[in-house]
């Protein structure tokens, strides 16, 4: 028994030991918050578009949808973009009984392409027949390396929100400690403006999820990634 107790009696004055060698670090209990922002532009490199095409008249002529989906595959083509990438959508037309039985006409076909860039989305507005044209839409713009942008727009906002809280702290003769707090706040991504009244806005916003906003911005090619965190750090 008195082995034993010999030996507890060890046990705890090592580790007393440790814990004086070690001692927690002591928090003075106040802080600096400052935010944490930065963006990147990047080139879209998949643009996702649907038209419609219709019927119309050329000098008393008729342009049929046939003929205009021919004229405007030739365009894709001078623009060196893959034509394969033209798929049909929706087709909108009615049925007529004659003579000869039911027949359908369609008046007006649905289109959807897929653009490698916004140049190319530019070059084929610029050029495609507008009497051809009922309706375009930009249905999405996708960068295949987004996440490793956004990794990259992360570091740089925390790098910043270290500079800043260095810089505010040494006006008053501090300095700053460990960091004690990071929450991530907005994502955005811009889109490109095509029409020079201010691109669209997805919002990833942690609380309440994606949501489309209205933004300012000029006319661009380019979408805009940002990114928003409040950053809580120690002084010492």
């Amino acid at each position: 028994m008195k082995t034993l107790s010999i030996i507890a009696l060890i046990l705890l004055l090592g580790y007393s030991s440790i814990a004086q060698k070690n001692p927690e670090p002591v928090i003075s209990g106040r802080t600096i918050e400052v935010a944490a922002y930065a963006s990147q532009e990047v080139l879209p490199n998949t643009i996702s578009v649907s038209f419609v095409l219709t019927e119309y008249y050329d000098n008393g002529k008729l342009v049929t949808i046939p003929q205009s989906t021919e004229n405007i595959k030739s365009l894709i083509s001078k623009m060196k973009c893959d034509v394969s990438q033209l798929t049909i959508g929706n087709i909108y037309g009615y049925i007529n009984t004659n003579s000869n039985g039911e027949e359908f006409f369609d008046h007006k076909t649905k289109y959807m392409m897929k653009f490698k860039n916004t140049d190319c989305v530019h070059q084929f507005l610029h050029n495609v027949d507008k009497r051809s044209l009922q309706s375009f839409n930009i249905d999405g713009m996708y960068y295949d390396k987004t996440d490793s942008i956004l990794r990259l727009v992360q570091i740089k906002a925390f790098n910043k929100a270290k500079d800043k809280a260095n810089v505010y702290l040494k006006l008053f003769g501090e300095e700053r400690g460990k960091l004690l707090e990071i929450q991530e706040l907005n994502r955005f991504e811009t889109l490109p403006d095509f029409s020079g009244k201010g691109g669209s806005v997805n919002s990833v916003n942690i609380r309440s999820g994606i949501s489309s906003i209205e933004s300012d911005a000029s006319k661009s090619m380019y979408l805009k990634i940002e990114y928003l965190a409040r950053v809580v750090f120690e002084i010492k």
